[in-house]
C-alpha cells in the first residue's frame, strides 16, 4: 500500500477540466392531481415523464455557493 500526504489528481500545471454532465429520466410513471377542466379536478391522472438535464459543472470557491440537499 502506498501512502502519501499529498494527492494531486491532475498534474499541477494543467487546469482542471469540467465536462458536461447529463442526467436522463425515461418513462417515469406517476399519478398526479392535475388538470384545468372540471372533469379533471379531484382525480388522479397518469403521467409519463421523460426528462434530460444537461449541465456544465463550474468550480466552486465558496461553501455558500454549493447546494445543501438536506434543507
Amino acid at each position: 500500500m502506498v501512502s502519501s500526504s499529498h494527492v494531486t489528481p491532475f498534474p499541477a500545471d494543467e487546469p482542471l477540466r469540467f465536462e458536461r454532465l447529463s442526467v436522463f429520466v425515461r418513462g417515469l410513471e406517476v399519478e398526479a392531481g392535475i388538470g384545468v377542466y372540471d372533469h379533471e379536478q379531484g382525480r388522479l391522472q397518469r403521467l409519463v415523464i421523460d426528462v434530460t438535464l444537461e449541465l456544465e459543472p463550474k468550480p466552486i470557491e465558496r461553501l455558500g455557493d454549493t447546494i445543501n440537499y438536506e434543507t
